[in-house]
């Protein structure tokens, strides 16, 4: 029957109630493999089992090793009628299959009829059952499966010269995706086996929408619940880290630019921030050969206005940052003189430096990263910095340069990246520069001429995060001088002349989503941002989860819903988020006798692409015996409609009487909606935080 299908292939249609026979090839195979292996070994082993007869055992597992071989490859052609495999190599174990399949009988006939060459059919056997799972291997986990952990790993060079997308990007996918999308396997006609392969996408399109890693398959599929049947890679596979989840994240949101550069990143890009996190001994990290200072001395040199740290761990190299320019003193940068020889980076950005300070860098022999941006320096003096003979990275966006301030620059032989946006040069003289510096990377960002109108960037948010203290009012910022900004807490839409005009902060009552906007004459208005923020004033005396969670969200437990720490809206499956899977969510907590709330919010998701969708009904339940609780509030989520982004959201509940025991009840919805990919399956209710104002 094996020769027969092998030899009419292409004219066999696998019926339906067929298929599922097929994927239990895998499973199959263990069977002849370990019963002939036994099955052999005894065999060899016969002679010294001299008061044992074995012949009956032998006999029995070569005939079942047989059966099962042969059902197994039976499998394994149905499995085989599937796309996505390498048909050359599907071939080929198609054939070795078959021939295991025979071998196995033939290794039965030679021992159950005592042929004098009895041995010679298992060994036999025995090899080419080796070549056909190798084969295996390969067209299930990709090529070189079997001998990949024994080879020695290639010694990855991480250049800041070199594409991000090579030296980061690409071996997550290598190591996390290469075994089901290769030049041999193509699960859902995806070939990751190179970039262009890459870009060409598979049967859903293109894996990754440069600039939205929200709206990019690779991400969302990657972020789906493990049991989802989409999730990717499938569960039992090598699964993504959070923080390669947010790296590939990150460089996606940032335009998937596969030529971008370590060194095209500022210091404190995001990007560049995980990256070194993921590659930490490769990232442009080197040996240095001074002696490291003692933790008690570094800490002596902090500040609440300066922080000194290592570079790294265990790295002898430090790093150097100064906040609140009010507070800088030149006496603060000479306090680093103790450190003048572990120093090599150092941010001074905002800070009242002047022209007559930069003789005071000169003592960092061994600084390789100089961030000057926004300080009150002109150009003059600048050529001091040329003693700064390791210096690589030099920051001065911001800075009104004096005409021929970068001539004075020639002598900094390592410089590799220099950013000069915002500093009044004329394009002429940068461009001189380059010509004569070509192994320096001059940034200078987008040059305006006197007709462009530019847009103005939008407003931030000035609070450290988007939990408030008590007492601790919601506060708006911008970077540049006689801005307007505008902003509405009622779901509209503020623009240049319409809402609300923001002053001196915002008092938060529970919870608040503001829209804001930056306006500034002959500007264009900037682009609409929304902020999310809760406030935080109690915690309870103690509180309990009522209902369990899905065992793939567990979070912390209950503390994750009291820990004052909001969850990643684009990565939840870190541990600040509790999943229920078509369920209710129930949480009870006791107040303290001196607290009195005023009232609660419960904070959620809403990622319909993972199929979290917010909760059809949350309840407030209350009294002072804990067998005895009343409904007090109930709220009914806006249902959604359509996909969009994820986001945090949240329901507040104001409480006009103070009890002892509470509950919250989070109902989810039935089935996902109509509208939704996966309609009529489990909707799934993610909890953030429960807030006590």
């Amino acid at each position: 029957m094996l020769v027969f299908l092998f030899i009419f292939e292409t004219s066999v249609e696998l019926p339906t109630l067929l298929s599922p026979l097929g994927r239990m090839h895998p499973i199959l195979l263990h069977f002849p493999i370990g019963v002939f292996l036994i099955a052999v070994v005894l065999q060899f082993l016969d002679k010294y089992f001299e008061k044992t007869d074995l012949s009956e055992v032998l006999t029995f597992l070569f005939l079942f090793s047989a059966f099962t071989a042969a059902l197994t490859a039976i499998f394994g052609f149905f499995l085989g009628l599937e796309s996505g495999y390498d048909l050359e190599l599907l071939k080929d174990h198609k054939r070795l299959g078959i021939l295991t399949s025979i071998g196995c009988w033939m290794s039965y006939l030679a021992y159950s009829r005592r042929w004098n060459i009895a041995h010679l059919p298992s060994l036999v056997t025995l090899g080419v059952m080796t070549f056909a799972g190798h084969l295996g291997g390969e067209i299930t986990h990709g090529e070189d499966y079997v001998l990949a952990p024994i080879r020695p790993a290639a010694d990855l060079t991480f250049s800041e010269n070199e594409p991000l997308f090579e030296q980061a990007v690409f071996p997550i996918l290598k190591a996390k995706c290469l075994a089901c999308h290769n030049d041999k396997k193509q699960k859902g006609a995806l070939n990751m086996a190179s970039l262009a392969k890459l870009l060409k996408g598979g049967e859903d399109g293109p894996i990754w929408e440069a600039g939205s890693a929200l709206n990019s398959h690779l991400i969302s599929n990657a972020n789906l619940p493990i049991d989802d049947k989409k999730h990717m890679p499938p569960e039992g596979k090598l699964q993504l880290t959070p923080l390669e989840i947010a790296m590939l994240s990150r460089w996606i949101d940032e335009g998937a630019d596969t030529s971008l550069t370590l060194i095209d990143l500022q210091v404190g890009d995001t990007l560049r921030t995980l990256v070194q996190a993921q590659y930490p001994q490769k990232s442009g990290q080197k040996t240095y050969n001074f002696k490291a200072m003692s933790s008690s001395q570094i800490a002596e040199l902090n500040t609440p206005f300066c922080t000194v740290k290592e570079l790294a761990n265990g790295s002898p190299a430090l790093e150097a940052s100064f906040f609140v320019s009010q507070r800088f003193e030149v006496k603060d940068l000479e306090r680093l003189n103790k450190i003048s020889r572990q120093l090599v980076s150092l941010n001074l950005s905002k800070m009242p430096l002047e022209d007559k300070d930069l003789g005071l860098l000169t003592g960092f022999e061994n600084l390789e990263k100089l961030i000057l941006n926004y300080t009150n320096l002109t150009g003059k003096g600048i050529e001091g910095l040329n003693n700064l003979k390791q210096l690589k990275y030099l920051s001065l966006t911001g800075i009104p340069l004096e005409k021929g301030s970068l001539t004075k620059l020639n002598k900094l032989e390592n410089l590799k990246s220099l950013y000069v946006w915002n500093t009044g040069l004329d394009l002429e003289e940068i461009e001189d520069f380059k010509k004569e510096n070509t192994s320096i990377r001059v940034y200078t960002g987008f040059l305006a001429s006197e007709d462009d109108v530019l847009k103005i960037n939008a407003p931030i948010l000035g609070n450290k995060d988007a939990i408030l203290e008590e007492g601790e009012k919601l506060r708006l910022e911008h970077g540049l001088k006689n801005v307007t900004i505008r902003y509405s807490l009622d779901e509209s839409i503020p623009d240049s002349l319409d809402g609300l005009i923001y002053k001196d902060g915002l008092t938060v009552d529970g919870f608040a989503r503001v829209k804001a906007v930056a306006t500034k004459e002959g500007w264009y208005r900037s682009n609409l941002k929304t902020y999310t923020v809760f406030q935080s004033t109690y915690k309870p005396d103690s509180a309990w989860l009522l209902t369990p969670t899905h065992k793939t969200y567990p979070g912390k437990g209950i503390e994750t819903v009291f820990d004052g720490k909001q969850g990643d809206k684009d990565n939840f499956r870190d541990l600040t988020w509790l999943g229920f899977l078509g369920k209710q969510a129930e949480i009870g907590f006791i107040s303290k006798d001196e607290d009195k709330y005023k009232g609660v919010t419960v904070s959620y998701l809403k990622s319909a692409g993972s199929s979290v969708l917010p909760p059809l009904e949350i309840q407030v339940w209350a009294g002072n015996q804990e067998g005895n609780l009343q409904l007090i509030q109930s709220k009914k989520p806006e249902l959604m409609k359509d996909y969009e982004g994820a986001s945090h959201d949240a329901e507040t509940f104001s409480l006009k009487e103070q009890y002892k025991f509470y509950k919250i009840v989070c109902k989810p919805l039935s089935k996902l909606p109509s509208w939704h990919t996966r309609k009529g399956d489990k909707s799934w209710v993610f909890i953030d935080e429960v807030y006590l104002y």
